[in-house]
């Protein structure tokens, strides 16, 4: 709480998070007009933005020009350790393309729901209606409709809160992590011939 203090953000508020580089395939400008049409219906939702890059000055102006400066929380980099998506109610990453969504590994292994886009390697991470919610890209509205959801039901952000903690536990975890590299080591190698580990 006492970091979310320091960026401004009342402590009633419902704290919308989105932990990204600021650059424009990030779709950041996506978050910020469903965070507009959130203001009227949705009066204690305030978004928290964790990241720099070259698209900051252009986020700050939208923010300005919809009227959202008290709304809108630029937190800039911040080590993973303490995890900042402890501090979010809901994480958002709404990226026009991605690798692999290590932002959405972070938010399940502290148990928050996550709002992502179903691009590329996404929806494998982030399992919809299990682990959070998926929306297509480039859709405010889609993405205002999933935070709502959230928002009104505490019920389904615990459960898939819950549901996200225990796959990156089961999937990402240190043991898992060393099976995978051990099976990798012992697989024989591909198109046959001896395989040499130095």
């Amino acid at each position: 709480m006492e970091a979310r203090r320091r960026l401004g953000v009342p402590d009633d508020a419902f704290v919308v998070g989105c932990v990204a580089k600021l650059r424009p395939e990030k779709d950041h400008a996506s978050l910020l007009a469903a965070a507009a049409a959130l203001r009227e219906t949705h009066p204690d939702v305030h978004l928290v933005l964790v990241g720099e890059g070259p698209h900051e000055g252009a986020l700050r102006s939208t923010t300005a020009a919809l009227g959202l400066e008290d709304r809108v929380h630029f937190a800039g980099f911040l080590p993973n350790r303490p995890n900042p998506h402890a501090w979010f109610e809901v994480s958002v990453l709404c990226s026009l393309h991605e690798g692999f969504p290590n932002s959405v590994i972070e938010a399940m292994a502290v148990g928050r729901p996550v709002v992502a886009t179903a691009v590329c390697g996404i929806p494998d991470v982030d399992r919809d209606g299990v682990t959070g919610l998926l929306v297509p890209p480039s859709e405010p509205g889609r993405l205002r409709d999933a935070i709502a959801r959230l928002h009104a039901d505490p019920a389904l952000r615990t459960l898939l809160g819950d549901a996200g903690r225990a796959a990156v536990a089961a999937e990402h975890g240190r043991d898992e992590a060393v099976r995978r590299l051990e099976a990798l080591y012992h697989a024989p190698p591909a198109g046959g011939g001896a395989r040499y580990i130095a």
